[in-house]
């Protein structure tokens, strides 16, 4: 069942599409902040990290919560899941980013790449200055800050377009997974924004003391140059340095070494894949940079131009 629903037109949308949501804190106020998942598909790490979020901002809402108020209005949207495609499909996209677009401030959580572990980490598309320094409220330790043509289709950014307010994308995991520890830090990630803006009262939980703010021009891909085994040591969210060994590419069949991965640049690993049976042209790990690169090959490697491409 659907907590109370919000007054105008995007409660009546969204009971017309069949989504459940959560309405939370003082009826009399406009939302303060729209969070939704799953627009682009079943995420339930998303899922999970609302639907927590909706538990502590209820108990906030009541009163009985321990640490926290809510003094704001929220509406959190756990799971879209839109239809698969056609005309049904878009038209449901378009009614739901009109009536959401009125919110200023709307969140959205994207799954993980396909067979890619992500750092929780948020994206700007287009961003102005007052977008960015909120960015930081959110404490996650990247902050990939693109042009606005970059927006990935699959996201309801992409159809709110040029709507009054503020648009964060965020993300991290494993697609298709429940992952309890990069859920978290999204999880913490949303807490820390609500205090910051003052929707909660309470103390904010610790996040990275430095995010680090980067563009899109200097996020590289590194793709598989054969079929191979890939083997790393890597972990998202490390740190590595130009020529730094990132992992091998082996024979599948005799073992023999057929490649080794190295880093063109220094950065934050951002996504790292998971499957190690790869084909030529696969993406093995991506790279968050800090700069322009210089006199390095391009074998191997490329610009990041869109969020969830191939």
């Amino acid at each position: 069942m659907n907590d109370p629903k919000p007054s105008g037109d995007l409660g009546d949308t969204l009971e017309e599409l069949g989504l459940r949501y959560h309405d939370l804190g003082p009826r009399e106020k406009a939302p303060a902040a729209l969070v939704l998942a799953g627009a682009e598909g079943c995420d339930p790490s998303g899922q999970f990290v609302l639907s927590r979020l909706a538990d502590l901002l209820r108990g906030a809402a009541q009163g009985s919560h321990d640490k926290y108020r809510l003094g704001q209005r929220v509406i959190l949207v756990p799971a879209v899941n839109e239809p698969g495609a056609g005309a049904a499909a878009a038209e449901f996209r378009t009614r739901l980013a009109a009536a959401t677009a009125a919110v200023r401030c709307r969140i959205e959580l994207l799954p993980p790449r396909a067979g890619c572990r992500e750092l929780p980490q948020l994206h700007l598309f287009g961003a102005a200055q007052e977008e960015r320094e909120s960015a930081f409220l959110f404490g996650l330790p990247a902050i990939v800050e693109q042009p606005s043509e970059a927006v990935p289709e699959a996201s309801l950014s992409a159809d709110w377009g040029r709507a009054l307010g503020e648009d964060f994308l965020l993300l991290g995991g494993e697609p298709g997974k429940l992952d309890l520890g990069l859920g978290q830090s999204l999880y913490q990630g949303l807490l820390r924004f609500c205090v910051h803006r003052g929707i909660l009262e309470g103390e904010a939980p610790e996040g990275d003391e430095d995010p680090h703010l980067f563009f899109g021009a200097d996020t590289l891909i590194l793709r598989a140059r054969c079929v191979g085994l890939f083997a790393s040591h890597l972990e998202v969210g490390r740190w590595v340095l130009s020529g730094e060994t990132l992992g091998y590419l082996h024979d599948p069949f005799d073992g023999r070494l057929l490649d080794e991965i190295k880093a063109p640049l220094g950065g934050l690993v951002s996504a790292l894949r998971l499957q190690p049976m790869v084909e030529e042209g696969d993406r093995l790990v991506r790279i968050l940079g800090r700069g322009p690169r210089s006199g390095q090959s391009r074998s191997g490697e490329e610009q990041e131009p869109d969020l969830l491409g191939d």
